[in-house]
This record gives structure tokens, sequence and C-alpha cells, in this order.
């Protein structure tokens, strides 16, 4: 429960300081798994598209990501598992 609201506030945070847009979201599945290759362009990239998203995800992320102390805690107690 704490975790949903945690990541709606961030997300909600996102939208107004990023305007954060979905696009396509309707191509994802609902269930099962699916990959999604990100063309950055930003830092925040990754953390965003986990708070965007109503499902879990497992994500590949460069080590210097986790660096950041806030990154590291959201990694830890938002996301599901990052590699």
């Amino acid at each position: 429960m704490l975790r949903r609201v945690i990541k709606a506030f961030l997300y909600f945070l996102c939208l107004i300081v990023y305007r954060v847009k979905k696009v396509n979201e309707s191509n994802i599945p609902k269930e099962g798994s699916f990959i999604i290759c990100a063309n950055h362009v930003h830092a925040l990239d990754a953390p965003v598209m986990v708070l965007a998203s109503k499902r879990k995800i497992q994500m590949i992320a460069k080590e210097e990501l986790f660096e950041n102390p806030f990154l590291a805690w959201l990694r830890k107690n938002i996301w599901c598992n990052c590699y």
C-alpha cells in the first residue's frame, strides 16, 4: 500500500515538473512479459518509466544510476528488481 502511495505521489510530481506524456500505452500487454527499449533523453528516463507504469518492471541499468542516494532508495523501495 505504501509503495502505491509513494509511486503515485512521485509520478504526479513528474507530471508537473517534467510534463511526462504516455504514448501508445495500449500497446503494452496487461499480463505476460514484454520489452521496452527507451531512447534516453535524460538520466531520469528509467525511474520515470517505472513510476508511469501500472506494472512492476525489471530493468537493466548502469551502476552509476544508483550512486545517487535518492535513486538507490527508489530502487530498493519502489522498483521491483534492477540488474
